[in-house]
């Protein structure tokens, strides 16, 4: 049992300075002074810990490196004189910084002694020296080794202040003390010199001051005793982490993370360091340009892309914290107030909502009017020094539940029992959870959170309550991308920690009677609010076992809820996963029962519009290999193709090719199904090229799984396909559908007949593709007639050497002097109307004359030929230059073999054009000469 003098001693040292306690009684007796001092160091170890700095960049902190160096006796000549404390500490440094010199005493070798001094008053250590390098933002391993060694070890190292000693020494005694003194500290010698000298003069200001100065003797009467923290040190610590985090990536965050965390430790404590660090820090934030460069986001992205935006929200939070403190002074608000105007006044102080320049968007030069000023991250916290006092019972309203879970997130932080109120907070929440759609997740408060986290240790079932209530909000979808992603994190973040509660009836039971709630008044087809289907998943997955019907009662409805409408601001993509996601888990779950699997495809097919989900969907169905899914991946394949018939998506073909193979694996009735209704689900096109790999000759599926007489059924009804689209669409299923029916004659004819009388809708290029194809099918003839229709279609003009159908006429002129000279004078007087190309009428020239039998055909391909050379020639003169001479003379060169190839008047034609050219063009010497040298 505690003394009086014990009890009392703690109440002093705790409140009031020694000097008070001096003046107050003219003479203390040594076991009280004794006591006193022995109290006024810090008892609790864990009020050291909050300045025991490093270990946020992993491994040992200064904690663990001090607690190490107190345990292997590092710690020696330990003195505390009054309020001063010294000792040496010895470390032991082996460069392995990862290993812990408690657990492993052997390690270090390398020992380094360092002098460390301490000042406390009122439990408070107000100042630190240590002989270390270390530059550290808080105390060293040292300091914390000494501070450590003083709480665990006091009895026997505890003097007076030396100013009670030196009342008890004589004359004698006090000159023998500083010649001693001076003797062992030389240095101090001129010191001691100059005192003296000033002590010897009457008129001295020394001799004016009563008494003298002791650094051992604690605080004085006005001082206001702080834990030791070096400003200075912080703010250039500070300043260099934010830089360092710029430059460097995010190395500096979680340095910066742990000096929050340092906050929030000091006001649990009540320490008064904890505004003060925070104030350092904002300064540095608000004094670096390179941290508020990106405090709005990006509309083009979608992404919040800003890495210092949490650390932004998280000085807002701690300065409302504060505001908020249970011992608040007056005096205090009014510092507070004046410091937070000007902070939120500050240039790049960033806004409360970093979309709201998206919506709020600058007036124009011409109205002339200022927009308003956006709200900071500070104002917050000047609304609460601006609050007047109230409890609960003030308001029935719901506005005032996010702050006053702010309220409940001070009390906690400083320290004050406040579960009773986070009771009262969850009954109000329990009346407003379906009445309420301001945010409750996600919002800049984030009161779920804080109700939760002050919850979470005491009373988890109301914790877990709490968080169910939450993720069932029907709230209002936020109108910026950054508070939308808020919200997605804080939801997976609070279902995660709902997987961690351990499983009981009690949880349970309450998780059933939430869903029912969340059934009957939530899950609303509101406008603009956030689509539930993540929750309800998350919910679905944990009624399954206990309350199927529930379960399933629950999930349908949410999956019958629409999205909300798209926008560039509205970050869609992720609910449209979670709808997809809780689709396909429903689908699985629900395999085994027709009935089930029945209902949730309506569902889907009557909500889900969009073609890449629903194909992302069939694809994870058929994935599962069994029988009912792939139906199921099969029929939502079909509604793609019906939703993107008319509209052409950019993943069309895809489904199209992959529900080919989804019907072959299906069977044959899935395959009769598209094969008689393919108008429903394809265009022509589409239809042709699917029946042509389930029925072709070339399938390799179903068709040859099956029996020969199903087999032929089925390519009879893909040659009926391939004729149905052929007349709908002649151009794009000409080849394909001959390719399908070319194992029918009939089939095959009745194909070419459909596309000689559609050859108007055709080009020439598809006509002649369609009559290489039948040609090489051995219809000569018929192949013939279509290239007709093809050069029918085409004109050729004299200078269109490289036209893309000379090659096809070519064959055509082939293909009739192959048949026979009826066709060949059928095609000549066609070539003759359409073609003015000297060399290519030059070319079917050559192949086709016959210099013993000239009919008129020939000889009207002759004339033809003849004449275009001559066009040709005249129109490359008008406007030749001296580089092309050689090619032109190449040209006459061809150009005279097709004039000999008229034996009778060829010849002299021939003369006649090359005197045209030079009468005619005389001009040009040197080409005239070039002319003249190779014809004469």
């Amino acid at each position: 049992m505690n003394s009086l003098l014990d009890l009392s001693s703690k109440v002093v040292a705790k409140n009031f300075p020694f000097q008070y306690i001096e003046e107050l009684y003219s003479q203390i007796p040594t076991p009280v002074i004794l006591s006193i001092v022995r109290e006024a160091f810090p008892q609790d170890e864990t009020e050291v810990k909050v300045y025991a700095g490093g270990g946020w960049e992993g491994g040992l902190s200064n904690w663990d490196r001090g607690l190490g160096i107190l345990e292997t006796g590092g710690v020696s000549k330990v003195v505390q004189v009054g309020f001063h404390l010294s000792g040496t500490v010895t470390s032991r440094s082996s460069g392995d910084t990862t290993v812990d010199p408690i657990l492993d005493p052997t390690v270090g070798r390398n020992e380094t002694k360092h002098r460390v001094s301490l000042m406390f008053d009122r439990r408070k250590i107000t100042s630190t020296t240590c002989t270390c390098p270390s530059r550290d933002i808080f105390w060293c391993e040292h300091v914390v080794a000494l501070c450590l060694y003083r709480i665990r070890n006091h009895d026997t190292i505890i003097r007076v202040p030396i100013s009670e000693t030196l009342l008890h020494l004589s004359r004698d005694q006090l000159q023998k003390l500083l010649q001693y003194l001076i003797s062992d500290h030389t240095e101090v010698l001129a010191t001691a010199q100059a005192l003296a000298d000033d002590i010897l003069l009457p008129n001295s200001d020394i001799n004016h001051i009563g008494g003298a100065p002791d650094p051992t003797a604690g605080g004085g009467t006005t001082d206001n005793p702080r834990w030791s923290l070096d400003e200075e040190r912080v703010g250039d610590q500070v300043k260099l982490y934010l830089n360092q985090t710029h430059y460097t990536g995010t190395g500096g965050l979680k340095l910066i993370a742990g000096l929050f965390g340092k906050v929030r430790e000091m006001l649990l404590h009540s320490d008064s360091n904890g505004p003060r660090l925070l104030k350092i820090i904002t300064d540095q934030f608000l004094n670096n340009p390179r941290v508020n460069n990106g405090n709005r986001i990006t509309p083009g992205n979608g992404q919040t892309t800003d890495k210092f935006r949490p650390l932004w929200e998280e000085i807002g939070t701690l300065w409302a914290i504060i505001t908020l403190s249970p011992q608040i002074t007056t005096s205090h608000k009014a510092y507070l107030s004046s410091l937070l105007y000007k902070y939120s006044s500050h240039p790049l102080s960033p806004p409360e909502d970093p979309d709201s320049d998206l919506f709020h968007p600058t007036t124009s030069n011409h109205h002339k009017r200022r927009r308003k000023q956006p709200r900071t991250i500070f104002h917050r916290a000047l609304e609460h020094l601006s609050l007047p006092l109230r409890t609960l019972e003030d308001s029935d309203t719901s506005v005032q539940f996010p702050q006053d879970c702010c309220k409940l997130e001070s009390l906690r932080c400083h320290g004050v029992e406040c579960i009773k109120y986070a009771e009262a907070l969850l009954k109000h929440l329990r009346q407003i959870q379906f009445t309420d759609t301001q945010p409750w997740l996600g919002n800049l408060i984030d009161p779920i959170t804080i109700l939760f986290e002050t919850l979470i240790q005491s009373q988890p079932t109301a914790a877990y309550e709490v968080a169910l209530i939450g993720l069932g909000q029907t709230r209002k979808l936020f109108p910026g991308l950054h508070l939308q992603e808020k919200l997605i994190k804080t939801e997976e973040k609070l279902m995660k920690q709902l997987l961690d509660f351990p499983p009981s009836v009690e949880l349970t039971s309450l998780l059933i009677n939430q869903s029912k709630l969340f059934l009957k008044y939530g899950l609303l087809a509101l406008p603009h609010t956030v689509p539930l289907h993540n929750v309800t998943q998350f919910l679905f997955n944990n009624l399954i076992l206990t309350d199927q019907a529930l379960a399933y009662d629950i999930a349908l409805k949410a999956l019958s809820l629409p999205l909300p409408d798209s926008s560039p601001a509205h970050s869609i993509p992720h609910y449209e996963l979670c709808q997809i996601s809780l689709a396909s888990t429903l689908l699985n779950q629900s395999k085994s029962s027709p009935h089930l699997l029945a209902k949730i495809l309506n569902t889907i097919l009557s909500t889900i519009k969009s073609p890449s989900l629903l194909y992302k969907l069939s694809q994870d169905s058929f994935r599962t290999e069994t029988r009912p899914l792939m139906e199921i991946s099969f029929k939502i394949a079909l509604q793609i193709l019906r939703l993107t018939k008319a509209t052409q998506h950019r993943r069309r073909w895809e489904v199209v090719r992959w529900i080919s193979s989804c019907t072959t694996e299906l069977g044959l009735e899935s395959v009769n199904w598209l094969l008689h209704n393919w108008r429903e689900v394809f265009i022509p096109t589409e239809a042709v090229g699917v029946a042509s790999t389930l029925v072709g000759n070339r399938g390799t599926g179903i068709i040859n799984l099956i029996a020969y007489g199903e087999a032929e059924r089925l390519r009879e009804s893909g040659r009926r396909v391939a004729i149905e689209c052929l007349k709908d669409d002649p151009p794009g299923c000409s080849l394909p559908s001959l390719t399908l029916c070319e194992s029918d004659p009939m089939a095959f004819d009745a194909c070419y007949a459909i596309i000689v009388r559609s050859s108007a809708h055709l080009s020439s290029a598809q006509l002649f593709n369609v009559a290489r194809y039948i040609e090489h099918r051995g219809c000569a003839v018929n192949a013939f007639k279509l290239a007709l229709l093809g050069i029918d279609g085409v004109t050729i003009s004299f200078n269109q050497d490289t036209h893309p159908a000379n090659s096809d006429i070519n064959w055509c002129a082939s293909l009739a002097h192959s048949i026979g000279s009826t066709e060949l004078s059928t095609l000549i007087p066609l070539l003759v109307k359409n073609v003015q190309c000297s060399t290519l009428l030059s070319d079917i020239l050559r192949r086709c004359i016959d210099k013993n039998k000239r009919t008129t055909a020939m000889e009207l391909l002759l004339e033809a030929t003849l004449s275009s050379y001559v066009s040709t020639i005249h129109s490359r003169l008008s406007h030749i230059s001296p580089r092309h001479y050689g090619d032109f003379i190449e040209f006459l060169s061809k150009a005279k073999e097709s004039f000999m190839l008229d034996e009778r008047s060829g010849p002299a034609k021939w003369s006649k054009v090359i005197e045209g050219i030079k009468l005619g063009y005389k001009g040009k010497k040197k080409l005239m000469g070039l002319v003249g040298t190779r014809f004469g």
